[in-house]
């Protein structure tokens, strides 16, 4: 055992905690499976989140099989974030295991040859990093979290309507999660998030992806995905969720999408949607807004597909 580091995080783990207590447990674990999923990528991996409550805490594990990480001690600083790379990621201000480390009780992290724990000696929160004779593939992340029993059943739903990418094996308390298949995959040029070294701020350009549309299922309602990751709602009345293969852009507290998101998803996916929509979905409200947005046959055929072939009607602007 080496040297001890006071405290947890670079900054007050306390007021970084009042800040982050009020989310939803499992949109704070969503944090660990999607710095996973980041760190296998494209390449052939496997993710498997474990949960249970035991005495007063619920006990949560994290493991990946990615590449891992070099210097455990840079997760102690918030804002800090090596997924500036590549708008593929999911991850983007460096504060995903920090907030949920703030309201955790205790935690480990395995990678390699390093080790890292967070313990709370004395009534005071210390680190203490080990040297590990025996290497980890991958990452393994243990916390013990505050939350009561009720939260299994909620991380059972959560977590299950994850669309896991096809390169990835996802296991859910010894489960394994399907993949599932789009019923159509959209080209589309969408707004996203990057860094800009030179700057050394965050853009929002416009990149070539595609939008995956994968039928909703039972009890499900149409969601907007991240790389699989489940952010937002859809805003449309198509039995559809919208799994987009890039960064979406969000607010800084990522619970709210950048203004005009779903209109530009919305206005890609709809030429390929008219022949599913029905007369009825062709007047709803999401598609005349999406339709101003698309090209004039487009408008046509949604003017057609609400009215009837001799409806008369202000096309160019859907007036």
């Amino acid at each position: 055992m080496t040297e001890t580091a006071s405290g947890w995080l670079e900054i007050s783990t306390a007021g970084f905690a009042s800040l982050n207590n009020a989310r939803p447990p499992g949109h704070l674990v969503k944090e660990l499976v999607q710095n996973s999923f980041d760190a296998i990528g494209y390449a052939t991996g496997r993710v498997d989140l474990t949960y249970a409550y035991a005495g007063n805490a619920l006990t949560i594990e994290c493991r990946d099989t990615g590449d891992g990480m070099i210097d455990l001690d840079a997760i102690r600083v918030v804002y800090l974030t090596f997924k500036k790379d590549s708008h593929l990621k999911r991850g983007r201000f460096g504060r995903g295991f920090k907030e949920i480390l703030s309201v955790a009780q205790s935690a480990t992290v395995i990678s390699g040859l390093n080790e890292l724990h967070f313990l709370v000696e004395e009534g005071r929160q210390v680190t203490r990093p080990i040297a590990r004779e025996t290497v980890l593939q991958g990452t393994l992340v243990s916390m013990q979290l505050p939350w009561g029993p009720e939260v299994v059943s909620d991380f059972d739903l959560y977590f299950s309507r994850f669309l896991v990418p096809a390169n990835i094996t996802f296991t859910l308390n010894g489960r394994t999660m399907p993949h599932p298949l789009a019923s159509y995959q959209v080209e589309a040029n969408l707004t996203t998030e990057v860094y800009q070294q030179d700057s050394q701020s965050w853009r929002k350009p416009r990149r070539k992806t595609s939008v995956d549309l994968i039928a909703v299922r039972d009890g499900e309602e149409p969601t907007l995905y991240e790389l699989g990751i489940p952010v937002a709602s859809a805003e449309w009345s198509l039995p559809y969720h919208a799994n987009v293969q890039q960064r979406v852009p969000m607010n800084p507290n990522r619970d709210a999408l950048a203004s005009g998101y779903c209109k530009s998803v919305h206005a890609a996916c709809l030429p390929v949607l008219i022949p599913v929509i029905s007369q009825e979905q062709a007047t709803a409200d999401w598609v005349g807004t999406a339709a101003t947005a698309c090209e004039t046959e487009v408008q046509r055929e949604i003017v057609t597909k609400a009215f009837g072939e001799n409806a008369v009607r202000s096309v160019p602007n859907m007036g």
